[in-house]
């Protein structure tokens, strides 16, 4: 097994906040995820655009991947682990737990 996916898994919760007055969209990587806040289970393996869409335009906002410092304990299985790390996506973490939209457009 890799240290990465024991230790962080392969998805990364992020919290998404909607005015709750509001009637908006959200949408990840193209696809509709419905309406209000919720918690979405976003894979590390590459970047996620979120875009919010309400009667006041469109807010898009990018979670980016960075390197996950945890893949570096591979070296006590021999590096073994890096692979699967890299395969499975824990070799990345990524950069936002929580994002907010608000009633005004970008």
């Amino acid at each position: 097994m890799s240290c990465g996916t024991m230790i962080t898994g392969v998805t990364s919760p992020v919290s998404i906040s909607t005015p709750y007055t509001d009637q908006g969209s959200v949408k990840i990587d193209g696809i509709d995820m419905g309406r209000g806040s919720f918690i979405a289970n976003l894979h590390r393996d590459r970047d996620h655009q979120i875009e919010y869409i309400s009667t006041d335009g469109v807010q898009t906002r990018t979670v980016t991947r960075h390197f996950n410092w945890l893949t570096l304990f591979n070296v006590l299985n021999f590096g073994v682990g890096f692979i699967v790390d890299y395969t499975n996506g824990s070799f990345w973490e990524l950069d936002q737990g929580q994002l907010s939209f608000n009633n005004q457009a970008n």
